[in-house]
Order: structure tokens, then sequence, then C-alpha cells
């Protein structure tokens, strides 16, 4: 599950733990709980969205296709 997580991730676009937990067959507070690990861990960067600037340092701002919430995405 980790290394399709990863690979997802490394897809260039942007998505939600829900997203995630769907293309993975996996319920979404599983897929959440490794997404914070691996955030703590420095592996992926998270954001919270549908703040005024959240858009604006996002480094992958053009594939989004969240409405809300925090997404995530692998570090350059």
């Amino acid at each position: 599950m980790l290394r399709n997580l990863l690979q997802i991730l490394g897809e260039k676009e942007v998505h939600s733990p829900r997203e995630l937990a769907k293309k993975l067959g996996e319920s979404e507070e599983m897929v959440a709980a490794l997404l914070e690990e691996l955030a703590k861990r420095g592996v992926i960067s998270s954001s919270e969205l549908c703040a005024p600037s959240a858009c604006e340092g996002c480094p992958v701002k053009n594939g989004c296709k969240s409405s809300g919430g925090k997404i995530y995405f692998l570090k350059k």
C-alpha cells in the first residue's frame, strides 16, 4: 500500500485522503494516518486549502482538483 500511495502522490496531481483511500481500496482513516506519518517524517508535504493564500505557494496548484480540506503531495 505504501508504494502505491507514493506512486499516486507522484502523479503531479493533488489528492485528498478520501480520493487516495478510494484509489487504494483502504479506509479513509487508515490513509489519513499514513499520510500524517509520512508528512511528519518529511517524505511528503501537506497544505490546507481554502485559505486566501494557500494556492500561491503550492507547488501543484495547476493540477489541483480538491475543493477543500487538507491535500498531500510529494516533496520536490
